[in-house]
C-alpha cells in the first residue's frame, strides 16, 4: 500500500511537470522497487526526445539486469500513454546516455561509492553501494520520434 501511494505521488509530480499524464491506478510501471523518472528535451529539428531513467536496489548484480528491465518496463508504459496518432507507436530512435545517479536515501551519490558505469548499446547503467541495499543502479536512455510535419499543399 506504501508502495503505490508513493508511485501515484511520483506519477502525480511528473503530469505536473507536463511531462505525462498519470498511468491508470492498475497499471504496472516499474514493477517491484523502482524509481522512474521522465524528462522532455528540447525539441530538436524534426525530433521529440524524452530521457528516461529507473533505479533499481538489491544485492548483486542482477540489479544491473533489473534496472535495464524497470528502464524498458518504463518506456513501454510511456508509449502505450500517448494519444494515438502521435507517432510513438511507431519505430523509435533509442540511445543510451549516461543517467545522474537516482539515490533512494541520500540526497546525492559521491564518487567514492560508484561501483562501475556499465553501458549498452540500448542503456547506460551507474551503480553505487546503497545505505539499505549493498548495490543500487540507475540506467538511463534517450527515446525520440520524428516529428510529423505537414506538407504544404501543391500551388498550381
Amino acid at each position: 500500500m506504501r508502495r503505490s501511494r508513493a508511485r501515484s505521488f511520483m506519477w502525480g509530480l511528473v503530469g505536473l511537470l507536463g511531462c505525462l499524464q498519470p498511468p491508470p491506478a492498475s497499471a504496472g510501471v516499474c514493477s517491484e522497487d523502482c524509481r522512474p523518472v521522465i524528462i522532455r528535451l528540447p525539441d530538436t529539428v524534426g525530433k521529440t526526445c524524452y530521457q528516461f531513467t529507473a533505479t533499481m536496489a538489491g544485492s548483486s548484480k542482477e540489479v544491473i539486469e533489473r534496472s535495464r528491465q524497470a528502464l524498458k518496463e518504463t518506456i513501454e508504459e510511456f508509449r502505450h500513454l500517448q494519444p494515438a496518432g502521435e507517432g510513438w507507436m511507431g519505430q523509435l530512435e533509442t540511445t543510451a546516455i549516461k543517467p545522474a545517479p537516482n539515490p533512494y536515501v541520500r540526497s546525492s551519490v559521491t564518487r567514492d561509492l560508484v561501483l562501475g558505469n556499465f553501458p549498452s548499446k540500448e542503456a547506460y547503467t551507474v551503480c553505487w553501494s546503497g545505505l539499505v541495499s549493498p548495490v543500487v543502479c540507475t540506467s538511463g536512455a534517450k527515446v525520440c520520434r520524428k516529428t510529423t510535419t505537414a506538407r504544404p499543399s501543391k500551388i498550381d
